[in-house]
């Protein structure tokens, strides 16, 4: 069972999140080792953590075609247990938050959480709301760090609309790979209401939308040579790999651009790292 519980949680996905504090606390040039970023990154771990098993209590119908391998389809454990244990992790979680600053505090009540919570039963099934609120909760990790660290929200901006933008493009790739039983489950995703062609120009267009303001932004904030370097030569590459795949090969494998569009978001976060240069 606790297997399968850490299973649920999605490590990978928390330990991202762990991460994206770190980067955030760099750039703000704060003590990686102090009482305040340790108590951040546990905090976003637990509401993450509760996100995601509280997303896998809901989507049991859908991914009893998408994803038949989750715990929660094969029976390894029960939604009654998975329940309590994301209850018990949302209140360590509150417990850890009210620790922290009420900026902080009110960020995660009043917006944070009630987009963890309805996006789900409500948004999900809203064509692109759901993928925007889902980019809006990775991009709120930076905005929550600042607010938490430096009570004020001033220099994360940029890397939040960074991340908001690579998590929305990878919510509608997934969107994409997960057609078959959103259709089934009637989940009115942009590829089940508009099909999955339109959803690939739009995910063009919105990459393309991606490389234009993001990369060209060191001529307007006067950035350093490493985000150039970093962001034309390594991360724009694998961009551009992924529209060859899609497009030029018009390759199905979307599991594997997924993977690699996880990549380049992991990348992407290194290209965040050269703020704080």
């Amino acid at each position: 069972m606790i297997i399968s519980l850490v299973k649920m949680t999605r490590p990978i996905n928390v330990f991202l999140s762990i991460i994206t504090v770190i980067i955030s606390a760099y750039i703000l040039k704060q003590d990686l080792n102090s009482y305040k970023v340790i108590i951040t990154c546990l905090t976003v771990a637990g509401f993450t953590i509760f996100s995601n098993i509280l997303n896998d209590i809901f989507d049991i119908k859908t991914d009893m075609v998408n994803c038949p391998q989750k715990p929660l389809i094969t029976g390894e454990i029960s939604i009654k247990r998975a329940f309590i244990f994301s209850f018990i992790i949302l209140i360590l979680s509150f417990w850890l938050l009210f620790q922290l600053n009420s900026n902080s505090t009110n960020l995660v009540i009043f917006i944070i959480l009630p987009i963890i919570v309805t996006y789900t039963p409500v948004f999900k099934s809203v064509p692109l709301i759901g993928n925007i609120l889902i980019g809006f909760i990775l991009g709120l990790v930076f905005l929550f760090t600042e607010a938490s660290l430096t009570n004020k929200i001033e220099l994360l901006w940029i890397p939040a609309l960074l991340a908001t933008h690579l998590t929305i493009l990878r919510e509608l790739l997934k969107d994409i790979e997960d057609y078959t039983g959103d259709y089934k489950s009637k989940i009115y995703t942009f590829p089940v209401c508009f099909g999955v062609i339109k959803s690939k120009i739009l995910f063009l267009i919105s990459t393309l939308l991606l490389l234009g303001w993001a990369g060209f932004m060191p001529l307007l904030l006067n950035l350093n040579l490493y985000y150039i370097f970093l962001f034309w030569g390594v991360f724009a590459p694998q961009i551009f790999y992924i529209l060859y795949l899609l497009f030029g090969v018009k390759s199905n494998d979307y599991s594997t651009i997924s993977t690699l569009l996880k990549i380049a978001t992991i990348i992407g976060l290194g290209v965040i790292i050269t703020f704080g240069l």
